[in-house]
């Protein structure tokens, strides 16, 4: 149908009435469908006529509604103002310019007053949400917390996926906390340096606009999208980052009201998760040294802390690893703990080959990524491939300057990563554990050494009782043997007079 050309309805200021009272009106719960068909049922009422409605979201085409005999083509009234464009009017005829100028300013105030509650209802509910979670903070698992808030966010900002991220100013990187998407999206780590925003969100902490890359398997799946990079600060401390893949056009508003409750919550997460680290630090020390001082021999001494260690730092394969000190290119494994298998398979002592001498120099625990690729020169990475690992942290036995062994702690994931922290944790331990060697080793030193000199000392008694030729010499012998192991002696006598 062509439009036609009318003048002003003799309704048409009634018509405008109406859309100013309704503009007054609560409009933040009404549906963007819902409020074209108010507005197309209040112009088919009162000026006769069919028309569409579309109303757009930044460029994209929201909702669009017909009434009546809609124009097959006609002339477009956009509605717009200084700050948006809402959407465009098509009437099936066209009225006189005075009054479609106040139509259409009538309609573009509606709409604006419509989207401004929207966007204002939405920040209260994100608000809203975010506290409501803040309130949850040490009842219960606060990470599932979290990623249930983030999948409910993501509607209200809204974008199409969301992501918290930790800083670790020391390594330049990023660890995902929770995300709404997991890892198809957002990798568990990531470098600063790799993406310019993010860079730049850090360094003057505010909100950045750039480019997320990831890959997918599935083909046809954009591997970019824009991002919207929040700085989540508690104070004057940047405690993390709030990543927006594919924002809304509100997004940057309606963000801000969520950034404070969720840098709340990264925060307060974070400080039980150090506390609880803490205490779980204290709790293998404390393990650790009540197996030391156990009595116990050293084998079950190591493999009760060898387990501690390994459950401690979620590792999936934890062993330990001395060096025969007869045969100083050797090693002897000790002990082995793994929730998959158990048993030491064929690796009761492994070669101290150039790869793994190289370690001796090092002092802190150092990562053998990819175990199974460098397993051929590296006896211990092809122990812990053995058992599923993918990645190892070896640490040197080191007790002041001397190296006594190694411990090796696997993962089967093959990007777990250590924090400082843990690492920390690991250097204390594996010093514990060379220390604990050291001093039996020196203990069953002084041990032998006194049961020589007793040894000595029956013989040195022996020689010097009354006793015959052949009770002496026989005396001698078994002394001997206490002190030297042999299979056969012999004593020969010489006389002097020939």
């Amino acid at each position: 149908m062509d439009t036609t050309v009318t003048g002003a309805p003799t309704q048409g200021w009634e018509l405008l009435t109406q859309l100013a009272l309704h503009s007054q009106q609560p409009l933040g719960g009404t549906e963007p469908e819902a409020l074209c068909r108010l507005i197309g049922e209040l112009l088919e009422r009162h000026l006769g006529v069919g028309g569409r409605l579309t109303l757009l979201a930044g460029e994209r085409e929201l909702v669009s509604v017909t009434w009546g005999d809609a124009p097959t083509n006609g002339y477009a009234l956009d509605l717009r103002d200084a700050n948006h464009h809402y959407g465009r009017l098509t009437l099936a005829a066209t009225f006189d310019p005075a009054f479609t100028k106040a139509l259409t300013a009538q309609i573009t105030t509606l709409l604006s007053i419509w989207q401004r509650s929207q966007l204002a209802e939405r920040i209260e509910r994100l608000r809203s949400l975010g506290y409501a979670t803040l309130e949850q903070a040490g009842l219960g698992d606060m990470t599932a917390a979290l990623e249930q808030l983030c999948r409910e966010a993501c509607s209200l900002l809204p974008a199409k996926a969301l992501a918290l991220y930790w800083i670790n100013f020391n390594e330049q990187t990023l660890s995902r906390a929770v995300s709404s998407a997991g890892s198809t999206v957002f990798p568990s780590r990531l470098a600063i340096g790799d993406n310019e925003a993010i860079a730049e969100a850090i360094t003057f902490q505010t909100g950045q606009h750039g480019t997320w890359q990831y890959h997918l398997s599935r083909r046809g799946v954009p591997t970019e999208w824009p991002m919207l990079v929040e700085p989540l600060s508690v104070g004057v401390e940047l405690v993390g980052l709030l990543i927006l893949i594919d924002p809304g056009p509100d997004a940057e508003l309606t963000i801000s009201s969520l950034a404070r409750p969720l840098a709340l919550l990264l925060h307060t997460t974070s400080l039980q998760q150090h506390e609880s680290r803490h205490a779980r630090e204290l709790f293998v020390l404390y393990e650790n040294s009540l197996e030391i001082g156990s009595g116990l021999v050293i084998e079950e001494t190591i493999a009760r802390a060898t387990e501690n260690m390994a459950l401690a730092l979620n590792a999936d394969f934890g062993a330990v690893y001395l060096i025969d000190p007869n045969r100083q290119n050797q090693a002897q494994t000790i002990a082995v703990h793994s929730e998959h298998l158990s048993g030491v398979r064929s690796f009761d002592t492994i070669t101290l080959t150039p790869a793994l001498t190289a370690f001796m120099e090092r002092s802190e625990p150092v990562l053998i990524a990819n175990t199974p690729l460098i397993a051929q020169d590296n006896p211990i990475a092809a122990h812990a491939t053995m058992f599923g690992c993918q990645n190892l942290w070896l640490t040197p036995l080191r007790s002041k300057e001397q190296v006594v062994g190694f411990l090796a702690m696997g993962y089967a994931a093959s990007s777990y990563m250590l924090d400082q922290i843990e690492r920390n944790l690991l250097q204390v331990l594996s010093a514990q554990i060379a220390t604990t060697v050291q001093h039996r080793r020196l203990y069953d030193a002084a041990q032998q050494r006194a049961g020589e000199l007793e040894r000595l000392q029956e013989i040195s008694e022996s020689l010097a009782a009354d006793l015959s030729l052949d009770e002496t010499l026989e005396s001698t012998i078994a002394g001997a043997a206490k002190l030297v192991r042999f299979s056969g002696a012999r004593i020969t006598l010489y006389d002097e007079r020939y």
